[in-house]
């Protein structure tokens, strides 16, 4: 018999009841449920004598409930609750030691199994053993906890920059103390809270150490170390009057800031010989970093759910249950599916599950302008009865209608609203929200501001906290009130945003600069919907899906925003939640220098060249990733047997434009044009054009190659059209589209019209100005009226559906980035194709760009694919970022000659260049040091003067220190702070009085300000006593006081001593060492005439 629970969630009776003791545990163990639901209605538990066993009733309350529900178990068992959880505990339900901290009751903090296994394992054994002694229950959860550990990453495996914010400042300690020889190692602070490093007190540090072996004249290693610790990029910059106007202007200095770069590397390899090359400390910090990244890999099991509810117009797949039960049981979900794989079923499934359970009241899905009708199409098919309100953004967003629009979003009785981008960008936050934001921001930053321990701290944070007062100041003056409903008006706890990776551009609040990709400030539009996300994450019932098939569209930093996005909470409790923090722990910068616009200075670009842990950052992130790949699973796809690459010849005309490429190389490479004229992003891009057609760039040639790419394309086209009747084909093109005059669109049509394909089976999808004319297409394309369609990667690569009829996709240029090139191909591998085999054809010219940058895309893909899967091997670590889609010199120059010998002749000059530059600036160091050992006898005997010194001074203290009494103390104090009002900016020194014996002296020049004395004997040394805020009695104390501590000032001097004489070894160790680049200016000369002696060969032959 059928029964309903109070959800209205279908079960079968004999189902449970036949079920298998072995296969319920098996089912429990399966279920992916992660967070807890506020349920409380009753069930119905049918005929009294019909009586569910305590394993079915567990099995019942993860279907009905989604999580342990002790109360409705009981109910539809009529155990106890204690029954219930002596029965199950340790078999099919533990306690969580997070939810008990939380609560302080066990009876809410009962979880199934897979539910523990999520997230960081090491804190959560760590959380359960603290609390085995006050909650008995907790055993069976720290049983299971040490059996389901995840491997401890072995500590040589683990990247560890300087800066990592989860290394304890104590390692920093030694490390600075023991690479500067200082006495006492410096004080090194952390603030999470700002993300900032600092190093507050620095005593005694090596001068050669600091300023030769690890640092330069012109930037000390102490400050190297500061600007690594918290991801700045190392530039030394120039003063130097400004031409333009009034005042100085900052240059950089290429070579001084190379010498300090090659310093920067050293230390960072000392810092890695000091965490790797102590065993009890890469042990220790293995730990340490275990019990922050221990995360083990999340997946969800969404075998339990029935989806009553879904009109049998599809069928989900189990990866698609998977992904539902995910959002569901999660409150930030990324559908981090490949393009095709049915992200949209899951979307519309898991909203309206969420409504239907209770768990959510009203959901907004946001999609692409271009996708808006296909959304709508598929949800109402999905669940005809649920209220649904369609805001098309040409019909109901108008400026007439948008108000009122917004008025039936708020007051109207729908469960889903569907909006297009472009509509749902003009909503914003009304003012008491965003006013409320501001004043949170403020009142946690003043909070802050009284946890600060030093006057520095709290300064710099007062200092913040002016400019954020400031800020919101005129925020509040600027702020415009809608006079129409805004979006925390409109009673949405559930937010969808389709292709997600679409508002990647948010403000990176950090102090990582310049670098590629990212953005400092970011759009308006991302920034609007990282507020809007932020305030649906604030409701108690809030639930956040973001979808896409293409997460990390150029570079793995994506994943930061991504992170912002969903995982703010888990990347605060890291302590990664500051971007330079989160650099620090996976990424691995590269520095190098560009020409600024005028062609005059050099300015600073950064890019990350590898990451690393990327195992850990995997499961991190599989935390609210649902990952899946269509290659793994059990979609219904045509068969792909790989790419056909079809070789086009080079013509003559593309052979001599890419030698001028070769020579606009040159002149950039040596400054002889403007940045702004000239550059290798423009090389790169004609580049591309030329491999394309020549006359994309000299509109004057009219070909000498009869075989180009588009006829080699059109061949291919027509092949198919006539051999595969009732086929469907597409070719993609992003460089050049149609316009008036050459384009490849218009000479591809041309070519087909030449090879009898009637020209109304083609079609661009450009011609389609508004969505009702794209859907239009589209029909016609996959009824097959339209057999051929054109287009590019934005314009049909992006929510397109024509796959039904869709038999080869023909790339007749090179997407930008691996994103788009899964957007492309999976317009053709995808659900709904009727053809059992598919072919993408790639056009490549010979010896131009072509070949080269598919390289570079199908291993950045290769490798994306691999992370996105979840399937990484645990000893790939580190890879290479994604981001570069600009060709470099060497790069431009091997592919113009056509020898890749020149690469390396390129590379080969371009490292001499810099070793040179090595070379003088070490020359200049070792002569430097040179002068520094000449005077350090000098400096030793005065250093050994002062010493002996200190102790006459010491001696002769004793033999005549004498009682003072209060009152003559008081006259004396009085009388010489009189005496000092009356010293300002004396022309020379002056007696004051004698006390104990010392000569008090009134010195010269002393600022009034910070008034002081100088204490003398016979010695020959002085004593400084600062006197500011002196007076009476407490003078002479002040003076006693530094007579006293004689003999500790001594010893601190003949430590000094001891470490200058250890300088002085250094030193004499540098110059013995000579300059290393000597060897490596000669290996690189030698190495570069053999390349030139074998091109000349080459060119001789």
């Amino acid at each position: 018999m059928n029964k309903v629970a109070s959800n209205g969630l279908m079960f079968n009776r004999m189902e449970v009841d036949d079920m298998d003791k072995e296969n319920v545990w098996d089912t429990a163990e399966d279920m992916g449920m992660l967070y807890e639901f506020d349920q409380t209605g009753e069930p119905e538990t049918g005929e009294a004598d019909e009586v569910v066993s305590i394993e079915d009733s567990f099995v019942m309350s993860m279907r009905n409930k989604g999580y342990v529900d002790l109360d409705y178990m009981s109910a539809v068992t009529g155990a106890s609750e204690k029954n219930i959880t002596d029965r199950l505990s340790g078999k099919a339900i533990w306690v969580d030691p997070d939810r008990y901290k939380t609560s302080k009751d066990t009876s809410v903090s009962w979880v199934s199994r897979q539910q523990l296994l999520r997230g960081n394992l090491y804190k959560k054994l760590e959380s359960a053993r603290m609390l085995l002694k006050s909650v008995k229950e907790m055993e069976d959860t720290v049983i299971l906890l040490q059996k389901e550990l995840p491997d401890m990453v072995s500590g040589q495996d683990i990247h560890i920059n300087l800066g990592s914010s989860w290394v304890p400042p104590r390692y920093i300690e030694r490390f600075i103390g023991e690479l500067l020889g200082m006495i006492v190692d410096p004080d090194v602070k952390y603030d999470d809270f700002r993300g900032v490093w600092t190093i507050e007190k620095s005593y005694a540090i090596s001068y050669v150490n600091n300023n030769f072996t690890y640092g330069t004249d012109r930037m000390s290693a102490l400050s190297i170390i500061k600007k690594m610790l918290n991801a700045k990029p190392v530039a030394v910059y120039d003063s130097v009057p400004n031409p333009e106007r009034d005042g100085e202007m900052r240059v950089l200095n290429r070579d001084a800031t190379l010498e300090a770069q090659e310093k920067q590397k050293l230390i960072a390899s000392a810092w890695q010989d000091f965490v790797h090359g102590d065993p009890q400390r890469e042990t220790e910090l293995q730990e340490i970093y275990m019990k922050r990244y221990g995360y083990t890999c999340s997946r969800y099991d969404g075998s339990f759910l029935e989806l009553a509810d879904m009109a049998p117009v599809m069928t989900p797949y189990a990866h698609q249950k998977n992904a539902i039960a995910h959002i569901i049981l999660g409150k930030n979900t990324l559908l981090a599916h490949e393009v095709g794989s049915g992200k949209t079923l899951e979307m519309c499934a898991g909203v309206h599950e969420l409504i239907r359970i209770g768990l959510g009241h009203r959901a907004v899905m946001v999609v692409p302008n271009t996708t808006f009708s296909a959304m709508n199409d598929t949800y109402r098919q999905l669940y005809p009865s649920d209220r649904v309100l369609a805001v098309s953004p040409n019909k109901d967003f108008t400026p007439a209608k948008r108000k009122g629009t917004l008025g039936k979003m708020k007051s109207g009785e729908y469960d889903v609203i569907i909006m297009a981008y472009s509509s749902f960008d003009m909503i914003t936050l009304s003012k008491e929200c965003s006013f409320a934001r501001w004043e949170a921001r403020l009142r946690t930053y003043r909070s802050y501001i009284g946890r600060c321990r030093t006057y520095a701290e709290r300064s710099r944070a007062e200092a913040e906290l002016k400019r954020l007062n400031d800020a919101y100041r005129k925020y509040r003056e600027n702020f415009k009130d809608s006079d129409t409903a805004c979006f925390d008006d409109l009673g949405i706890d559930i937010l969808v945003v389709d292709e997600a990776h679409n508002y990647k551009n948010i403000t990176i609040d950090g102090r990582v600069t310049n670098i590629v990709g990212m953005h400092a400030k970011g759009s308006k539009k991302a920034n609007s919907m990282l507020e809007k996300v932020q305030y649906i994450q604030s409701l108690d019932s809030g639930h956040v899906v973001f979808a896409t098939g293409t997460p990390i569209t150029n570079s793995l930093a994506d994943l930061y925003v991504l992170q912002r996005y969903l995982q703010p909470v888990e990347l605060e409790l890291c302590h990664i939640d500051h971007f330079n923090d989160w650099v620090n722990t996976f990424c691995e910068q590269q520095h190098s220098f560009e020409v600024d616009v005028d062609s005059k200075n050099f300015r600073f670009t950064t890019r990350f060249s590898k990451f690393h842990n990327l195992p850990e950052l995997m499961a991190m992130f599989s935390e609210v990733c649902d990952f899946y790949q269509v290659s793994a699973g059990e979609l219904k796809l045509p068969d792909f047997n790989g790419y056909n690459d079809v070789l086009v010849h080079k013509s003559d005309a593309q052979t001599r434009y890419i030698n001028d490429l070769a020579d606009r190389t040159d002149a950039i490479r040596s400054h002889r044009v403007r940045r702004s004229e000239d550059n290798l992003l423009k090389v790169t891009v004609d580049g591309r054009k030329c491999a394309l057609d020549i006359r994309l760039v000299r509109p004057d040639e009219t070909g000498d190659n009869t075989e180009n790419k588009c006829g080699s394309c059109a061949d291919n086209v027509a092949r198919i059209y006539w051999e595969k009747p009732n086929t469907t084909q597409i070719v993609f093109c992003d460089i050049s589209t149609p316009r008036n005059g050459f384009n490849v669109y218009d000479e591809l049509r041309g070519e087909l019209i030449k090879r009898n394909i009637p020209d109304t089976d083609i079609a661009y999808i450009h011609d389609a100005a508004t969505d009702a004319q794209r859907k239009k297409i589209e029909k016609s394309f996959n009824d097959g009226k339209v057999r051929i369609l054109i287009g590019s990667t934005m314009k049909l690569g992006i929510g397109a559906n024509v796959q039904e009829r869709l038999i080869a996709v023909h790339h007749l240029d090179q997407p930008w980035r691996p994103a788009d090139m899964v957007q492309r191909q999976g317009r053709i591998l995808r659900q709904g194709n009727l053809n059992s085999e598919v072919f993408i054809y790639r056009y490549v010219t010979e010896s131009s760009f072509d070949s080269y940058t598919w390289q570079i895309l199908e291993n950045k893909q290769k490798f994306i694919a691999q992370f996105l899967s979840g399937t990484m091997s645990a000893v790939h670590r580190e890879e290479t970022d994604t981001a570069d889609t600009v060709l470099n010199y060497s790069e431009i120059k091997a592919l113009a000659i056509g020898d890749p010998l020149i690469r390396q002749r390129v590379d080969v000059s371009n490292s001499l260049e810099r070793a040179r530059i090595n070379q003088r600036q070490r020359r200049k160091q070792l002569i430097s040091q040179q002068d520094w050992l000449d005077m350090a006898p000098i400096r030793l005997r005065a250093i050994q003067r002062r010493i002996k010194a200190m102790e006459y001074d010491a001696g002769y203290y004793h033999i005549n220190k004498h009682p003072v009494t209060k009152d003559d103390r008081s006259m004396f104090g009085d009388d010489l702070m009189y005496a000092l009002e009356n010293n300002s900016f004396a022309e020379y020194d002056r007696f004051f009085e004698k006390y104990q014996g010392f000569d008090v002296v009134l010195p010269k020049k002393m600022d009034p300000a910070k008034p002081y004395v100088l204490l003398r004997s016979g010695s020959g040394n002085s004593y400084e006593v600062k006197m500011a805020g002196g007076r009476g009695v407490g003078c002479s104390k002040r003076i006693d006081n530094v007579l006293e501590h004689l003999p500790q000032e001594r010893e601190r001097a003949i430590n000094e001593r001891e470490q200058f004489i250890k300088q002085i070894e250094m030193a004499q160790s540098e110059i013995q060492r000579g300059n290393e680049y000597d060897v490596e200016v000669d290996r690189l000369t030698s190495e570069l005439a053999d390349i030139d002696k074998t091109l000349k060969g080459d060119i001789a032959v």
